[in-house]
């Protein structure tokens, strides 16, 4: 009985999963058409498995996409973001970018419309505040690179583990031509 409850509430939390990373697919649809086709995106943590569905999306619609990597060389962490490329006619180009360096994501911006945030670093066995603090310098990292002129909005999503396995999705849209008025 114990392992039956235990399998019950793994995929009571594996359905949540699903379902809020759905949601961030649901609204990457509805803000497609309000992005510049003839600008790139970038997406940071490009080898997660929310920026490839993200990816996935935006090659479908055309959009030149900007991937961040920590080694864009190594192909059994890119291959199958280049095969999405392909199939679907897309340009995917990869930046080598590590969220806690800072400056890091200069190069892969340059040019960008529109940011898409993913990456969090974590890493399996560490506690919730070993991991919160570089998820936290990182996105400052981002966050200062999006001062650039190209870049007209941020959009957050990030995948946060905690235990075994638990989803966060934080939607968070910085647009700054609003902003600003």
């Amino acid at each position: 009985n114990g392992q039956l409850v235990e399998s019950l509430e793994q995929l009571n939390e594996r359905e949540l999963e699903v379902r809020e990373q759905h949601e961030v697919i649901y609204q990457l649809e509805e803000n497609l058409v309000n992005i510049n086709k003839n600008l790139p995106v970038m997406v940071t943590g490009a080898t997660g498995f929310v920026a490839g569905w993200i990816i996935k999306k935006l090659l479908e619609n055309q959009i030149v996409v900007h991937a961040a990597v920590r080694d864009p060389k190594d192909e059994n962490k890119i291959s199958h973001l280049k095969e999405l490329a392909q199939k679907n006619n897309g340009i995917i180009k990869f930046f080598k970018s590590d969220l806690l360096q800072d400056n890091s994501y200069k190069n892969a911006m340059d040019g960008c419309e529109i940011v898409f945030h993913t990456a969090s670093p974590f890493t399996l066995g560490l506690k919730s505040h070993e991991y919160v603090e570089p998820a936290l310098k990182g996105t400052r990292n981002v966050l200062n690179s999006v001062n650039n002129d190209s870049i007209r909005g941020l959009n957050l999503a990030i995948e946060v583990a905690a235990g075994e396995s638990a989803f966060a999705n934080l939607p968070y849209s910085l647009n700054k031509k609003s902003s600003a008025s």
